[in-house]
């Protein structure tokens, strides 16, 4: 006779962590952004991973994006003006979006 243990109701699965994204600090003494590789993410996610990176960068810091979704290159300079943000650079080649932002 075997016992099969079982959870009650329907366990949710766990969020997997995207492999893609990759944080690279600058290496030199000159203030150069932080770049956050969000290609292969989605809008609006990818306006989340940046904004929680945002969130805990210093005033006047600057973050790079690199995005290859059309979507978030239009959606997320709108998104972080209206949370005070600054855009300070924006541009694409190859379907890879760059944006800059500087909290």
């Amino acid at each position: 006779m075997s016992a099969r243990l079982r959870a009650p109701g329907r366990i949710a699965a766990r969020p997997r962590m995207l492999e893609n994204i990759h944080m690279v600090s600058p290496t030199d003494s000159r203030r150069s952004p932080l770049r956050l590789d969000l290609r292969g993410v989605k809008c609006p996610l990818n306006w989340a991973h940046a904004k929680v990176r945002l969130e805990a960068m210093a005033r006047g810091e600057v973050l790079e994006l690199v995005l290859d979704d059309p979507r978030g290159a239009r959606d997320i300079p709108r998104a972080a003006e209206a949370e005070g943000y600054s855009i300070l650079e924006s541009r694409a080649r190859g379907g890879v979006f760059h944006l800059v932002i500087e909290k």
